[in-house]
């Protein structure tokens, strides 16, 4: 079985998103990359995938290093041209890993602007914040509530994070 590499692609169209569909179905490795920034990273098939859009406003110099080791990612820019293409290809994704699994987790991960002094008027030490935001309609509720709990277990910087779950009728 070989990887789904070939050269990198400008933008994500039709084609790409036929051939990451194809590579997927037949259990084929995709490791493709976008000119600039984006990658899509799919060890083998799986019920999960993690998404990380570039802010085009603010710089971010770690996020995107969180899901390099995940099997399942995709790194894509954040600016508005490239959306549309990429709602198509992160669906086409959770639809080949839902016939496959029966289900699929889709986690987008965000980072807040960094803090400096300048922001608050006593510069304090940051707190480590998790926000989970999620779909009212059909959320998992009892996942969630085990997600929160093994978050909020963890040490970052020898403090606890602050978690919280967030319902909302728009996600994203």
């Amino acid at each position: 079985m070989t990887d789904l590499v070939q050269e990198t692609v400008d933008t994500i169209h039709v084609e790409f998103i036929e051939e990451v569909r194809a590579g997927l179905e037949k259990g084929i490795p995709v490791r493709r990359k976008i000119t600039g920034w984006g990658r899509v990273h799919i060890d083998r098939q799986l019920p999960f995938l993690c998404v990380y859009r570039r802010p085009s406003e603010r710089p971010d110099a770690g996020t995107k290093r969180l899901l390099l080791g995940e099997a399942a990612y995709i790194l894509a820019p954040g600016e508005p041209d490239s959306l549309a293409g990429l709602r198509q290809l992160i669906r086409v994704v959770v639809d080949t890993q839902v016939s496959n699994f029966g289900a699929s987790l889709l986690v987008e991960l965000w980072s807040a602007p960094d803090r400096t002094k300048a922001d608050t008027e006593e510069f304090q030490p940051y707190r480590p914040t998790i926000r989970i935001i999620v779909s009212q309609h059909d959320a998992p509720v009892i996942l969630l509530e085990r997600l929160e709990s093994y978050l909020l277990r963890i040490k970052i910087s020898d403090q606890s994070p602050q978690v919280s779950v967030e319902y909302r009728e728009q996600i994203a």
